[in-house]
């Protein structure tokens, strides 16, 4: 009998994951991260947060929709209960801003301390 072959399996560690929805603007809009598609609901994210990169999953699904390496950040913030961020053109989506939602305000100000 042999031995099942070992999976090389590479674990990235996600520090901290918020629920978010991604606003139809800026580049919450765009075809890359896909938030908006006719006849669908508002879009539900889960915003992942590793020590390189900053990932947006679809509530529904495993894979990234889109992931942000943290380098490409120019700048973010929180407004009430919304979070930004600013990406410059080295991002996979270019340039642009990325407007989320959360439950309430204190989260959106957790999010904008962690990521900052």
């Amino acid at each position: 009998m042999m031995a099942p072959k070992s999976r090389n399996v590479h674990r990235v560690w996600i520090k901290h994951v918020w629920q978010v929805t991604v606003l139809n603007r800026g580049l919450g809009g765009t075809s890359v991260i896909g938030a908006y598609c006719k006849g669908q609901d508002s879009p539900v994210f889960r915003l992942c947060l590793t020590d390189k990169t900053l990932s947006l999953i679809r509530k529904d699904r495993e894979t990234p929709q889109a992931e942000l390496s943290l380098s490409s950040i120019r700048s973010c913030g929180s407004l009430k209960n919304f979070f930004y961020l600013e990406v410059g053109r080295s991002s996979v989506t270019g340039a642009g801003e990325l407007w989320m939602e959360t439950e309430d305000s204190n989260i959106a100000q957790n999010v904008h301390q962690t990521v900052f």
